[in-house]
């Protein structure tokens, strides 16, 4: 970590989630004095992890570093009017954000990753990267890759961001077809920021542990590696297991009376020394991109494509393909948008090159025409894991697929 004398005289980090464990160890390797952790749950005060306490949040300095997710920012003003940011590098999904530092001074960023993102590149997975990793010519670093293993769910939300609430027949993807696909997309990567296994209901994949074991044998690639799940179902021990052994962190979504399981799925990941987090939506969430009625969008799809957020930090692999986003990549397995080979890549066609060609872009593929927009800023807040009953239609364009 370069210049991290700007955090020797400590911090605070904001809210306590997995994320805020993850960075307290991180900063007590360089010996940064972490002075603890606010967070909004009362019932959490005065517990210790590590050397931090758990406190209410008082944010009275002007001076105060204070290390904060970007969808937690408005509490800090919230809490005290009188808190004055001097400096934000925001991302626009959960992630770190860092006030008062300028994160590019921990290393350099590959050029061309970040032609139309810079803002979102800098965040607190920048000093996660090996100072080797630089030391490569044109080295490929990818923010994101949602790696989606199932279409399968124990729920069927109406407004599921991941659009399994189209699939009438789901099923799971192959775990040679993941082995696979895995093998040519970190062999064509020097560096994966974030790699998050994502379905449909990831637990609900019995090979799941040994798919766990597998990305083990790429650990030095990826900075954080994440199993998203809907709180339903609790983990096998076999599970638990291997995410402890590859460093796993997993991540709960609290659907209310929905995510039955969640607090027993919580303590044995506590138990088992699993790292995880209860992501609380509360009376909302955002709408996702879905299926649009056809000829309903004015925008320009090349505006959309420019504003789009979902294609920096939603990068996913699937059952053979890499594509900008999960609406890309199940829209196309649905064949629900007209075929167009240049919306994705077949990984068959992916190494160096041609990921970095994708992703630094500058226009935009078909497929954002039939997309609602992928800028959370412009997507009207809905309650979360509305259920129905049966799948939901959508127009089918089978025949433009060969």
């Amino acid at each position: 970590m370069k210049n991290i004398e700007i955090l020797e005289n400590g911090v605070y980090l904001f809210p306590f989630t997995a994320e805020a464990a993850m960075m307290i160890h991180l900063l007590n390797e360089y010996n940064v004095p972490v002075y603890g952790v606010f967070d909004n749950d009362s019932s959490l005060w005065g517990k210790q992890y590590c050397d931090a306490f758990i406190e209410k949040p008082m944010f009275s300095c002007e001076e105060l570093i204070v290390i904060c997710g970007h969808r937690h920012y408005g509490y800090l003003e919230k809490f005290n009017k009188s808190v004055k940011i001097e400096y934000l590098v925001t991302k626009e999904d959960t992630d770190f954000a860092i006030n008062k530092i300028d994160l590019e001074s921990f290393g350099k960023l590959a050029p061309r990753q970040r032609l139309r993102a810079r803002r979102l590149y800098n965040d607190i997975y920048q000093v996660l990267i090996p100072d080797e990793i630089y030391k490569k010519e044109s080295p490929v670093i990818l923010n994101v890759i949602n790696l989606s293993i199932t279409t399968r769910c124990t729920l069927r939300c109406r407004d599921c961001s991941d659009l399994m609430q189209y699939y009438k027949n789901p099923g799971h993807i192959p775990i040679g077809q993941i082995f696979s696909d895995m093998n040519v997309i970190f062999n064509s990567a020097d560096f994966v920021r974030n790699l998050t296994i994502v379905g449909g209901e990831p637990l609900l994949y019995k090979e799941l542990p040994q798919l766990l074991n597998f990305i083990k044998g790429f650990r030095y690639k990826i900075g954080v590696i994440w199993i998203t799940t809907n709180g339903t179902l609790q983990a096998s021990n076999d599970l638990l297991q291997a995410a402890k052994d590859c460093g796993a962190m997993i991540r709960i979504s609290d659907y209310k009376d929905k995510s039955a399981k969640k607090m027993e799925l919580f303590s044995a990941c506590e138990k088992a020394g699993v790292m995880s987090e209860i992501i609380n939506f509360q009376d909302y969430m955002w709408r996702p991109e879905k299926q649009p009625e056809y000829g309903t969008h004015t925008q320009d799809k090349q505006d959309k494509f420019d504003a789009c957020q979902s294609r920096i930090i939603c990068n996913t692999l699937y059952n053979g393909r890499f594509s900008y986003c999960e609406f890309i990549a199940h829209m196309e397995d649905l064949k629900a948008i007209p075929y167009d080979p240049d919306n994705s890549l077949s990984v068959k066609q992916c190494n160096k090159k041609t990921i970095t060609k994708y992703l630094s872009r500058r226009t935009s593929p078909s497929a954002c025409t039939y997309c609602s927009g992928g800028n959370i800023h412009n997507m009207p807040p809905v309650e979360p894991a509305i259920q129905t009953k049966t799948s939901l239609p959508y127009r089918d364009f089978k025949e433009t697929y060969h």
